[in-house]
Parts: C-alpha cells; sequence; structure tokens
C-alpha cells in the first residue's frame, strides 16, 4: 500500500517540481510575452481609455507600473535564492533517503504492534484518561478528520478536472496550475472562480475566444461536480458558522499570513472538537463559579451601599 501510494504521490511531485523549474526558467521570457499582450492590449482599448477621466487614467497608469515593478521585482530576487535552494535539495537527498526508510521500518512496527502498545499505555495511563482520550479522539475525527478528509477529496477531484481540461486547451504547466487552483478552492469564501473567472475574462478580452469558453465551462463542471458530491462526503454536524469561520480566517491571516487562512479554520475545529469531547469543561465551570460569586459580591456590596444610604437619610431627618 505505502509502495503504490508513494508511487503515485511522488510521480506527481516529480512533475510539478519539473514544472515549477521549467516555469523558474523560462519567467523572463513569459513576463514579456505578457508585457507585449498588455502593451497590444491598451493600444486596443486605447479609446477607451482616452474617454476615462484623468485621475482614472492616472490610477490606471500607477497600478500598472506597480505590477510591473513588483514583477520585475520578484525576477530579480528570486533569481540566485533558487540556485541556491536547488543545490542544498540536492545535499539534503541522502537524509531524506534515510529518513524514508526509517518512515518506512516505524510505520510496519507501528502497525504490527498497534495492540500491544495502546494496552501498555492504558495501563499506565489508567482507565478515566483513556476514555477521556477515545471521546477527544472521536470529536477530532467527527470534526477536524472529517473535515480534512471531504476538502481533500474534492481537492483531488477538482486538480484532476482542471489537468483535463487545460491539457485538452493546451496550456502549459497544466499540472501546477491545476494544483494551485484546487488549493484555492479549498478556501472558505474563496472558489476555482478566484482563479478560472479572471483567467477566461482576459482570454476573452485578448481575442482568444477558445481559451475564455474552455475556462467558463471548466468552471461550470467544477461548480456541477462540487454541488453533486459534497453534500455526500461532507456532513452537515462539521458545518461551521459563517461568521465564525471568516473570524478565523482573518485571524489566521494576521499570525500566519496567506497560510493562516487554512491553518485558521482547521484550528477553530479543533478548538470545536475538544469542547465537544468536554475537555474545557472544567475551565468553563470555575468561570461560572467566578461569574456567580461576583454577582453575589455585587449584590452584597449594592446592599451595603443602599443600607448606608438610608441611614444618612435618616439621621438628615
Amino acid at each position: 500500500t505505502l509502495g503504490i501510494i508513494g508511487g503515485i504521490v511522488t510521480g506527481i511531485i516529480w512533475k510539478i517540481i519539473d514544472e515549477i523549474r521549467n516555469l523558474y526558467i523560462q519567467f523572463p521570457a513569459i513576463y514579456e510575452s505578457w508585457k507585449i499582450s498588455f502593451e497590444s492590449l491598451s493600444v486596443k482599448w486605447s479609446d477607451i481609455y482616452v474617454s476615462l477621466p484623468e485621475n482614472l487614467q492616472n490610477i490606471i497608469n500607477n497600478l500598472v507600473r506597480a505590477v510591473q515593478d513588483k514583477a520585475s521585482g520578484l525576477v530579480n530576487r528570486y533569481s540566485s535564492p533558487m540556485m541556491t535552494h536547488a543545490g542544498n535539495f540536492a545535499k539534503m537527498l541522502p537524509n531524506i533517503f534515510i529518513s524514508f526508510i526509517v518512515f518506512i521500518l516505524s510505520s510496519f512496527f507501528m502497525v504490527s504492534d498497534a495492540r500491544k502498545v495502546r494496552n501498555a499505555v492504558s495501563k499506565v495511563i489508567g482507565k478515566n484518561i483513556v476514555e477521556r482520550l477515545h471521546e477527544i479522539k472521536v470529536q477530532l475525527q467527527k470534526y477536524l478528520g472529517g473535515y480534512v478528509k471531504a476538502q481533500c477529496i474534492i481537492m483531488l477531484i477538482a486538480t484532476v478536472i482542471i489537468f483535463i481540461g487545460l491539457t485538452i486547451l493546451g496550456v502549459e504547466y497544466a499540472l501546477l496550475i491545476a494544483v494551485v487552483t484546487a488549493l484555492i478552492d479549498a478556501l472558505p469564501f474563496f472558489g476555482s472562480g478566484a482563479v478560472l473567472l479572471p483567467w477566461s475574462l482576459i482570454s476573452f478580452i485578448n481575442s482568444d475566444i477558445k481559451t475564455g469558453i474552455g475556462l467558463l465551462i471548466i468552471y461550470l463542471v467544477i461548480m456541477f461536480t462540487r454541488q453533486m458530491i459534497e453534500p455526500k462526503i461532507v456532513s452537515k454536524n462539521i458545518g461551521m458558522n459563517p461568521i465564525l469561520t471568516l473570524m478565523a480566517m482573518y485571524v489566521g491571516y494576521r499570525t500566519f499570513s496567506l497560510g493562516g487562512m487554512i491553518v485558521g479554520p482547521l484550528l477553530l475545529m479543533t478548538v470545536i472538537s475538544l469542547y465537544n469531547a468536554h475537555v474545557f469543561d472544567g475551565a468553563i465551570k470555575i468561570l461560572k463559579d467566578i461569574k456567580v460569586m461576583m454577582i453575589k459580591e455585587y449584590r452584597a456590596l449594592r446592599y451595603r451601599l443602599d443600607s448606608a444610604g438610608r441611614e444618612e437619610d435618616e439621621d438628615d431627618k
């Protein structure tokens, strides 16, 4: 099983790495091609541009200049570091091979001796803790595990659909684009349309009708497939409130940058799973006791102040 899955994953990763390498080598030429296409597009839409207000023209010019400066800066910044990283990766290959062998052997022993290890741990930590850990495991599998499993299945299906569609359209780096689009599609509030729809619009503007229609068809197929399979593989029990999901994405983004948009909802699901497993019951009980005590102290203080006020009024009279 490990050999089959490992072979498939290795082939996919190798293909993605090869496409990234080719993209890195050809990026200057691609950048020049984009620049020429944009200039021809500017000429084509020059009449509309001239009719725009002067302030809007300045905004467009500044935006175009910023994009060009950013792209050229990326080319210059990552040209030498990429070669350094490639050399470091080659040096790490022996360590990676040894780690892989250790992983295979440890997986075998963990599977073969799983029952013995489980029984030994149960005797050491006690029955109550084992039951609590089992409840936590069940909740994590139900919420976090179910969500991750469902998203992985949807991402895999989306990757296959996008890869087949882009290959038919003759798009270069089809697998790399398919993987990146599927990752974006897995983000809440986003979707494959964040990549495919603007790309399709640009293709129509550049008179590439075939690519534009093809990208729209790919997007519609993904949407239809998601609507068909998502209710079957995503349980209603693992759904989260949209506001909480948005908050988790924002906090994750502010904390961990772009990767936090994925980590944030996962951490939120972990907290929900632990809450449903009654892990926080003790802390919640303490907080409730503190709240009751503060209310009692507040009422007692109010009573003493009111009593003192009445006594002062009687003395004044």
